[in-house]
């Protein structure tokens, strides 16, 4: 169905906008994932770090480089909800894993 030009293409990496809407974005999960409670209880991360990494400038943009650690540090928390606190089950049966509603559209 694909063109051979296509089909045969290199894979390059998805750039992502480290822009207002993606810090805002962050901001709100960081709130409900990256909580001082939920830091203390798992333990892998400082809420000194976190608090530091969240740290912006008025209504400015992370940087690229908080905005990775931020973004790796809320998908480490997620996926450790999933797959070591409810052991894999399905997300069906577990109930929502972030109460977020506002951020999911």
């Amino acid at each position: 169905l694909l063109p051979h030009a296509v089909l045969n293409r290199p894979k390059f990496p998805s750039a992502m906008r480290y822009d207002t809407t993606f810090s805002n974005m962050l901001d709100g999960l960081a709130d409900d994932v990256l909580s001082p409670a939920a830091l203390r209880a798992r333990g892998w991360f400082s809420v000194e770090e976190i608090n530091r990494l969240r740290q912006r400038h008025g209504k400015r943009a992370y940087s690229s480089e908080a905005s990775m650690r931020l973004w790796t540090a809320i998908l480490t928390e997620l996926w450790a909800r999933v797959f070591l606190d409810q052991r894999g089950e399905s997300p069906d049966a577990m109930g929502p894993v972030l109460e977020a509603p506002e951020l999911l559209g």
